[in-house]
């Protein structure tokens, strides 16, 4: 990678880091992971709700625009500002009817206009394909999966108990939709518990990442999320097949997009042994947070790094010295006046 140039703005070279700002509303799910997790683990100031760009070498917007100040602030001090699409649709308007592909790039070409950013990060592959194709092939556009909860005590190694004895969800009920219905019935006629938030996935046999919503946004834009916590514990899960999760699969998901699939993976990972298989293999290939931070950090610099971006910057900076030049100006004329 290119050595960062460095200009009076303190612009960080390989030696030192970048003065990343990372705001959003904060206070979602997404906003824990991509702005407070995320954000710390590479030396970014995390502020929900801010306003002043000045003093940062870049600004991240996650899921959400809050208020258009701190673009103005972002473009008067040179700031380059990159959005994370995270979840920024609005959720629970994913069905197929409301959200064809046609309605999710309109609205995609809808929300780069109006924040106009210099770089997007996308939660999924299939999501970074629709930036390019909004933005052109040669804009700044990555993608960064979601990494899976760093806390141990939280998400515990699941012990692969010999007997099963509950399935369990993680997330709002209301995007089961009629799943939820589902998996009350698969789970009675077994035996077995349907649990909605376990206080770790240990706790439970099975986990599934269903939903409610099909259309296009949903299906190609969610994050891995369920499924990096999953791997991460080592507990046997039945998912949809949704971008975010087919990109980041171990090879031991079963996938369910009908009652009829989601009653054969049930049946499958009844066994004991097909459990204990599906764990062993999906322990340690989640999206580790070190790794994704790492490459964030990376891409950041190269972003800062662009040509076009480096010459806004000495270009804000020659324009705000002229400002200042002309307002010291004016006040001696003043005080030569009034003297």
């Amino acid at each position: 990678m290119r050595g960062i140039r460095q200009d009076n703005q303190g612009l960080a070279d390989e030696g030192t880091s970048l003065k990343v700002l990372i705001t959003g509303a904060g206070s979602s799910g997404s906003w824990a992971i991509r702005g407070e997790q995320l954000g710390q683990s590479i030396g970014a100031t995390v502020q929900p709700l801010a306003r002043s760009a000045r003093g940062f070498d870049v600004v991240v917007i996650v899921k959400r625009l809050h208020d258009r100040a701190i673009l103005r602030s972002a473009r008067w001090h040179g700031v380059p500002v990159i959005w994370d699409v995270v979840d920024a649709w609005p959720q629970g308007r994913g069905t197929d009817k409301v959200w064809t592909s046609e309605g999710s790039i309109s609205w995609l070409r809808r929300s780069i206009r109006r924040i106009r950013p210099d770089g997007v990060i996308a939660p999924t592959q299939k999501m970074e394909l629709d930036l390019q194709s909004v933005l052109g092939k040669d804009a700044l556009v990555t993608t960064l999966a979601h990494h899976a909860w760093p806390d141990k005590p939280i998400n515990p190694i699941n012990p692969i108990r010999q007997e099963v004895r509950s399935i369990g969800y993680q997330g709002s009920e209301k995007h089961l939709g009629l799943w939820s219905g589902v998996l009350v019935e698969q789970a009675r006629k077994r035996g077995w518990e349907f649990v909605i938030n376990p206080p770790s996935l240990a706790d439970v046999d099975i986990a599934v990442a269903l939903r409610r919503d099909t259309g296009y946004a949903p299906k190609n834009w969610k994050s891995n999320v369920k499924l990096a916590n999953a791997q991460a514990s080592g507990t046997p899960i039945i998912l949809t097949r949704e971008s975010g999760y087919l990109e980041t699969a171990s090879g031991s998901e079963f996938w369910a997009d009908t009652p009829d699939e989601l009653n054969a993976g049930l049946d499958w990972f009844s066994e004991h042994a097909h459990r204990l298989e599906a764990s062993r293999r999906m322990l340690g290939t989640e999206p580790r947070l070190v790794d994704i931070g790492n490459d964030y950090r990376h891409w950041l610099r190269s972003v800062c790094e662009a040509p076009h971006l480096f010459n806004r910057r000495h270009a804000s900076r020659a324009r705000r010295l002229c400002a200042l030049a002309s307002s010291m100006v004016v006040d001696r004329f003043r005080n030569r006046v009034g003297g």
